[in-house]
């Protein structure tokens, strides 16, 4: 008889104390996602005008798109998430192409910058609705806890932003 070291949902949510161990992944996992996200909004606009050669107006306007690209991907990688991949297949899969679309313009930032940054775009749709609902999937339905767990999953979104804007 195989024995799973996966846990179900039924033995994570039974956990003692406040934060269940599963939510400190996620703490750390959305911190470094907010330094990303951040930071890169921080230089993305100076890094179009100085590397690739665009005027500032060109390069405001891209960067515009690229935010609304993303909020309007948060939209789309939710559907998939509800109706094809789940929360978890949908947050490894968009964290995964987020990666790959940062190794991409790390590799070779003047010619596959926008494919990079394509990438970046659809990982983080993916990304970004999910991880938050895994925070709630880690309680039970009227468990108290889940306030207490919710600040903690921010605290993290907010120590990523902090760094990644620093």
């Amino acid at each position: 008889m195989e024995v799973s070291t996966r846990e179900s949902l039924e033995e994570i949510q039974n956990f003692d104390g406040k934060y269940p161990k599963q939510l400190w992944y996620l703490f750390t996992i959305e911190m470094w996602e907010r330094f990303c996200f951040y930071g890169m909004r921080g230089v993305l606009v100076i890094f179009m005008t100085d590397q690739l050669g665009l005027f500032e107006k060109d390069a405001n306007l891209k960067y515009g798109a690229i935010q609304a690209f993303i909020y309007a991907f948060t939209f789309i990688g939710g559907i998939f998430a509800d109706k094809i991949l789940g929360f978890k297949k949908s947050l490894i899969f968009g964290g995964l192409i987020m990666a790959i679309g940062n190794l991409i313009i790390a590799y070779n930032p003047h010619d596959l910058f926008y494919f990079g940054i394509t990438c970046s775009i659809i990982g983080t749709g993916f990304f970004k609705p999910n991880i938050s609902s895994m925070v709630g999937e880690l309680y039970k339905e009227g468990d108290v806890r889940r306030d207490a767990g919710y600040g903690m999953f921010y605290a993290g979104i907010n120590i990523g932003g902090l760094l990644g804007g620093a």
